[in-house]
């Protein structure tokens, strides 16, 4: 069928009117003739002509078709070939696959989906037909039937999910329906709005042989979104907290919203104004009574208000968990100051710790812990142990050991097994003719401890007395040094191992070997090595509805049968507690833009597409055959009139008659 890219140009064909006036209003006009006397000039008659007769009529069909083919060429006329029937009237099988995942549930992308297949029912004249909801899942299906009704019931009862999409399983399902259909035409109609970001490249698996693909895409009126992409809190001074509010305008146009904040019994808001593609960060500023769950909230809602919600978590996050490893009263000293390093409020804000002390062979569930400290014993703890500490070094825990009594058994025991290879040099003590031994001079430029020690910052760790420390050099080129002394000597290296590290010390943690427990570097210095980088929103879980509950239940580490599987609802946005730890649960954000993938794309990469079609040899793809263009053709045409009203302009300008003059004699 003939159709048009910009139909409304058609308009423009009433125009034709125009060169028909022109040429009614044309007439010859006759040239005066001066004469030096008119005494021998008689009066004569002009002959008679009607000014609005049509005249040169092959001209005046140049021009109109010069005209035609001009507006026609800017309309973009193309011809869409009609979809064929499926087969003979009561032969083969279609089966729809409808998207329901979130991005149907604005632009009226489902409304118009179930239009569609109303409208395919209709004019389908397959012996059965079957369907198939897809989401992040399939959500319901039914083999080919002859009970359309049936069809149309189960699609008009659905609506889609607020989860985004992943569409593999749907096709191996609609896949398997039209294989195992023997007789007629097989053909899967495809029903999307082919949200850009859901549709990526070799998702798809290969259709059957002789199956015919076709993409119907539904909700293309996009031209306006307006969405909360994310919310960030930060500390803002005591007991204040700062809300930063990332909203981005996802339409071609541009857009003013009203930007709301509600915590607790504060509501606040702003007027925020959006340039199409634009993204705007807003800031605001929450007191005590703020703190817990919080929403963020764009009005007046706009095609797509799933993403004008954002819940977040505006209270303190979760306190770090930090264990110290207890091997007798050698390692009482250091993790006394331990525990009050951790306990303590660090100035400026920062994460917050829980510091629980543990007998070395007495491992509790790591699940959860950030650190875990080993100032005495490590070369003697249990094999069991160690093999509950590297799995947990694994999985992103940060290992802090010191020296203990025996640094060279631990060096030998760190080395041999591959953990943290060293070459151990000796024990250097500070005797009591020394005044002092030596002192860190030096930071790793590219750590997170130079950071944190930056400036000033730094004298107060420089300042420190060494008393006694172990020369530990690094043995393998992934082992770095962090700190060293003035002397040269490393006092703290650190080897990454899977998503964690392992950090020994050269000196210990208690005042027999420094001063450091004592003085002001203590509690930033052994806080960094506990926290890493960790970022602000760490101890709060973030998931996007929809979320599996056996995700949610590893990621907390919440048994079988906690009640808080049963009072939280996937499909539900919100903020939710279990226990200490915050849940925020949201509208997935790759359902906002406003983005379409290409069909062209996925016909090309569905597998076996470029194999002959038909037979046993490869599928046959239909990814809703591409329109042929016809423009050029009627933009060559104007042209091949252009130039034909050119020479006929020209001839007929040389056959008009000279103006007429009546003479006497």
């Amino acid at each position: 069928m003939l159709a048009f890219q910009n139909p409304w140009l058609l308009w423009g064909l009433l125009g034709l009117a125009l060169p028909v006036l022109i040429h009614l209003l044309d007439r010859q006009l006759h040239r005066p003739l001066r004469f030096p006397s008119t005494r021998f000039i008689l009066r004569g008659r002009l002959p008679v002509q009607k000014r609005r007769r049509l005249r040169d009529l092959l001209l005046l069909l140049a021009r109109m078709a010069l005209f035609t083919f001009i507006l026609l060429a800017l309309a973009r006329p193309e011809w869409r070939p009609p979809a064929p029937p499926a087969g003979a009237e009561g032969e083969g099988t279609t089966v729809y696959l409808v998207d329901l995942s979130g991005s149907m549930s604005g632009w009226n992308g489902y409304e118009e989906a179930v239009r569609t297949v109303r409208r395919l029912l209709e004019e389908d004249a397959a012996a059965e037909v079957g369907l198939v909801l897809s989401a992040d899942r399939p959500v319901r299906l039914i083999p080919p039937v002859t009970d359309r009704a049936e069809v149309l019931r189960v699609l008009e009862a659905n609506a889609p999910r607020p989860v985004a999409s992943r569409h593999d399983a749907g096709f191996r399902e609609a896949f398997a329906f039209l294989a195992a259909s023997e007789a007629g035409p097989r053909r899967l109609e495809v029903i999307s709005d082919f949200s850009e970001g859901d549709w990526p490249p070799g998702m798809l698996p290969a259709p059957p042989a002789g199956v015919e693909v076709r993409w119907r895409r539904v909700g293309v009126e996009r031209s306006e979104n307006v969405g909360l992409t994310a919310a960030r809190v930060v500390p803002a001074g005591e007991d204040r907290r700062r809300v930063l509010a990332e909203v981005r305008n996802f339409g071609t146009e541009p857009a003013t919203r009203q930007l709301a904040l509600r915590a607790g019994s504060i509501a606040l808001s702003r007027e925020i104004e959006l340039a199409a593609g634009a993204t705007h960060r807003a800031e605001f500023v929450l007191e005590a009574e703020g703190a817990g769950p919080a929403r963020l909230e764009l009005s007046p809602a706009d095609a797509h208000p799933d993403d004008d919600r954002l819940y977040f978590w505006a209270g303190e996050p979760a306190p770090l968990q930090v264990l110290g490893l207890s091997a007798g009263p050698a390692s009482s000293e250091a993790l006394f100051f331990l525990r009050q390093a951790f306990a303590a409020r660090a100035p400026g804000g920062g994460p917050a710790f829980v510091f629980q002390i543990v007998e070395g062979g007495n491992l509790p569930d790591l699940f959860g812990v950030q650190a875990i400290f080993v100032t005495e014993g490590g070369a003697d703890l249990p094999s069991a142990t160690w093999e509950a500490l590297d799995g947990f070094v694994e999985d992103g825990g940060r290992l802090i050991l010191g020296p203990g009594e025996a640094p060279a058994r631990l060096a030998a025991h760190l080395s041999g097994t591959g953990r943290l290879p060293v070459d151990y040099r000796g024990l250097q003590r500070r005797t009591a003719r020394q005044a002092r031994l030596a002192s860190p001079d030096a930071i790793a430029p590219d750590s997170a401890l130079a950071r944190v020690f930056a400036g000033e910052a730094a004298s107060s760790l420089f300042l420190v007395n060494l008393h006694r420390y172990a020369r530990f050099e690094p043995a393998d080129p992934d082992v770095r040094v962090l700190l060293r002394a003035d002397d040269g000597v490393a006092l703290l290296l650190e080897a990454p191992a899977g998503r964690g590290s392992r950090f020994l010390f050269a000196f210990g943690l208690g005042t027999a070997d420094s001063d450091l427990p004592l003085g002001p570097a203590f509690l930033p210095l052994v806080r960094e090595l506990a926290a890493g980088d960790v970022s602000d929103d760490i101890g709060i879980y973030s998931f996007d509805t929809g979320f599996d509950l056996a995700e949610l239940q590893a990621r907390l580490g919440l048994a079988d049968g906690d009640a808080f599987l049963f009072r939280i609802d996937p499909a539900e946005p919100g903020v939710f507690l279990a226990g200490m730890q915050p849940v925020e649960v949201n509208f997935p954000r790759s359902q906002s833009p406003t983005g379409f993938a290409s069909t062209e794309a996925l016909t090309a990469a569905l597998p076996g597409s470029g194999a002959p079609g038909g037979g046993v040899r490869g599928p046959t793809v239909a990814g809703m055959p591409p329109p042929t263009p016809l423009w050029h053709w009627a933009a060559l045409a104007a042209v091949l009139f252009f130039l034909l009203e050119i020479p006929l302009g020209s001839a007929v300008s040389k056959r008009r008659p000279q103006p007429a003059v009546s003479e006497t004699s």
